[in-house]
C-alpha cells in the first residue's frame, strides 16, 4: 500500500470513530444522543430545548433563566450539561469510578414515567412520587422532562456514581444520602 492510501485509510477510519461517538438516531421511538459518560434517550415528543435549558437552570427564573449566558441548543450542548453534572457528582463527592457510563430515558411526563417504572416491575408509582429514578440493574436513570432540573439529574447522578464505586452493594439509606450530599452541592 502506498503512504496516501494509508493516510486516507486512517483519516476516513477516525472519521467513522467520531460519528460513532457523537451517534443521533431514533431507534423505538427514542432520540438517542450518546457522550462519554451517558447515552441519552429522549422520548419523541421530548422538548429538546426545554430539557437543555432545565439541565442548564438553577431553577431561579430571574437569575438563573433570564440573565443565562449559555448558547442555544445542540444535540452536543445537552450532552455535555449531563457529562458536565456527572463530573460534578464525581467531584463532590471525591469518587472517581473507572469505566462508568449510563443511560438515561427521559420521557415527556409523569404518566410515561411511572409506566415505564411498572413495565420494569417496581413498585406502583400511582402517587407520583419517584420523579426520577435509577435503577443499578439495567444501569439506567429514568426521569421526565416535566419534573426534570439539573438537581434532579445531579442527585441521579449521585446515585450512579457511589453503585459504580463501591465493589459490593450499599445500603439504600448510605446511597440516598451520598445523592442527596450531590444534589445540595451541585451548586458550590
Amino acid at each position: 500500500m502506498n503512504k496516501s492510501f494509508k493516510i486516507t485509510l486512517v483519516i476516513c477510519f477516525t472519521i467513522c470513530l467520531f460519528l460513532l461517538g457523537q451517534r443521533r438516531a431514533f431507534a423505538d421511538n427514542w432520540y438517542i444522543i450518546d457522550s462519554k459518560y451517558c447515552t441519552l434517550y429522549l422520548a419523541d415528543d421530548v422538548d429538546k430545548t426545554r430539557l437543555y435549558n432545565k439541565a442548564y437552570s438553577s431553577g431561579d427564573f430571574l437569575f438563573g433563566n433570564f440573565f443565562s449566558s449559555r448558547p442555544p441548543y445542540t444535540d452536543t450542548g445537552l450532552v455535555k450539561a449531563f457529562d458536565n453534572l456527572c463530573v460534578k457528582a464525581q467531584t463532590i463527592l471525591d469518587m472517581y469510578p473507572a469505566n462508568m457510563k449510563v443511560d438515561v430515558k427521559i420521557f415527556k411526563n409523569q404518566r410515561q414515567l411511572n409506566d415505564a417504572l411498572n413495565s420494569i416491575g417496581g413498585q406502583p408509582n400511582h402517587e407520583g412520587e419517584l420523579i426520577s429514578y435509577y435503577v443499578d440493574n439495567y444501569k439506567t436513570i429514568y426521569t421526565s422532562e416535566q419534573h426534570i432540573s439539573k438537581y434532579v439529574i445531579a442527585h441521579e447522578f449521585g446515585h450512579v456514581v457511589s453503585e459504580h464505586y463501591f465493589k459490593k452493594e450499599i445500603p439504600y439509606q448510605i446511597q440516598e444520602l451520598l445523592a442527596q450530599e450531590v444534589e445540595l452541592h451541585i451548586d458550590d
